[in-house]
């Protein structure tokens, strides 16, 4: 593996030449590596002091500049997953307005219809109203008509009657004076009597009639007529009024039928959109995550285990192929940077806040020779930075990690560089 480590260095620091013999001699490289472990090691001590200054630091240099590539991969798409998850939001908060005011608008439209359809029978039963009150008003005035030719016809009878009676008055008095107890004059005096009596009856008559006639040019039937030709006119205008706003109702449920359909339109386009969203994130979070954990030693703060008093840092361990099962790093050491420094941090730097114990550092003999990574949890009473400044909470920092060979196997592979890691994931101390 340390050759593959190597090789990869080589074609990284010479691949500006994109020639097939570089890519053939890396092949070599790596066929030796697998099937001649003896002449692969004997290989890479011959090359380790060629490449291995250099090269350590060109591919820590590329996998900080590749890491740095993806996180802003990361945050350029979390900021699209977040607009898109706002979006989508927004767009099911707009949707449920709708399928609100849709529910709304048709119990309304029920309403309306309801009242139009007692709008329509009021309409109806005022229109029968008014024919009757035109036929009652048509009929009264005949009758009041009749009555008056009635009652003209009946003083003209009482005025026949009268003059009859006074007629035989006088006959009566001529005969009484002519044959007085005569049998004609009694037969007389009982057809006058009888003639008074009737000429009293038809005055009677006469008046009843006349009060008849009153009566019957009294009833107001003009007045009711108008009344319902009135209530007519209202009950038109109030159908008329409530059929324009039953239809207006009906049109914005309509046009609210189709902004909802349009919603839901824009709902599953937002969501789909999410979704893919959702995938590229997972997708550059995990390619992140494999090129940490395959060029950076699997550095990283875990986001969720960063509290207000520690924090957790998970790496790999080294374990070099060729070591035959021996340990080769005396120590572990993460130094915590600034963010805005991350990019001028170098072995050096590490190697002097070493000495200054501003440094955490762990043995390699606290970790079994089958461990293959482990989790750390750093508390921060008393800890500072790499510069010696106390950690804040809000502050952006990375991790790095140093690994400190031992003397021996410095010698075993003539370099005497240790080996630092790219820069961590950034995180911030969580406030108490």
């Amino acid at each position: 593996m340390e050759l593959l480590f190597y090789g990869f260095l080589y074609y990284k620091h010479w691949n500006w030449r994109t020639n097939k013999r570089s890519v053939i001699a890396i092949c070599m490289l790596i066929d030796f590596a697998i099937n001649v472990p003896s002449l692969a090691s004997r290989t890479c001590r011959c090359t380790n002091f060629y490449i291995m200054n250099s090269y350590k630091e060109n591919l820590r240099t590329g996998v900080t500049s590749t890491l740095a590539d993806i996180e802003k991969m990361i945050t350029a798409s979390n900021a699209s997953l977040d607009a898109a998850t706002a979006t989508l939001r927004f767009a099911k908060g707009a949707l449920a307005q709708a399928v609100e005011q849709e529910q709304k608008l048709s119990a309304d439209l029920a309403g309306k219809n309801e009242l139009l359809e007692l709008a329509a029978r009021a309409c109806y039963l005022a229109g029968d109203a008014m024919q009757t009150a035109g036929q009652q008003k048509a009929y009264s005035a005949q009758s009041a008509s009749n009555s008056a030719v009635a009652a003209a016809n009946v003083q003209v009878a009482a005025n026949a009657v009268v003059r009859l009676a006074s007629d035989l008055g006088s006959i009566n008095s001529i005969v009484i004076a002519d044959d007085y107890g005569s049998a004609i004059a009694q037969l007389t005096g009982q057809v006058y009597e009888t003639t008074n009596d009737t000429a009293l009856s038809a005055e009677k008559a006469s008046m009843k009639a006349m009060e008849a006639s009153i009566a019957a040019a009294e009833v107001p039937s003009g007045a009711i007529a108008d009344i319902a030709l009135r209530l007519k006119n209202i009950a038109d205008e109030l159908l008329s009024s409530i059929a324009e706003g039953t239809g207006k109702t009906a049109t914005a449920l309509a046009n609210e039928v189709a902004n909802r359909q349009t919603l839901e339109k824009n709902v599953h386009q937002a969501d789909a959109v999410a979704k893919d969203l959702g995938l590229e994130n997972e997708a550059v979070k995990a390619s992140y995550e494999f090129t940490c954990k395959q060029l950076n030693m699997g550095l990283s703060v875990p986001a969720g285990q960063v509290k207000s008093d520690s924090f957790t840092v998970v790496f790999d361990l080294y374990r070099p192929a060729f070591s035959g099962g021996e340990s080769v790093v005396s120590e572990y050491r993460i130094a915590i940077v600034k963010e805005e420094k991350k990019f001028v941090t170098s072995t050096s730097r590490v190697w002097a806040a070493a000495q200054a114990k501003g440094v955490i550092t762990f043995s390699d003999a606290e970790f079994g020779a089958d461990v293959t990574s482990v989790n750390k949890s750093i508390q921060l009473a008393g800890l500072t930075d790499i510069d010696g400044d106390k950690l804040f909470a809000g502050r952006r920092y990375v991790v790095f990690l140093q690994v400190v060979f031992t003397d021996d196997y410095k010698k075993q592979i003539n370099n005497f560089e240790d080996m630092l890691s790219a820069p961590s994931n950034t995180f911030s101390v969580a406030k108490p």
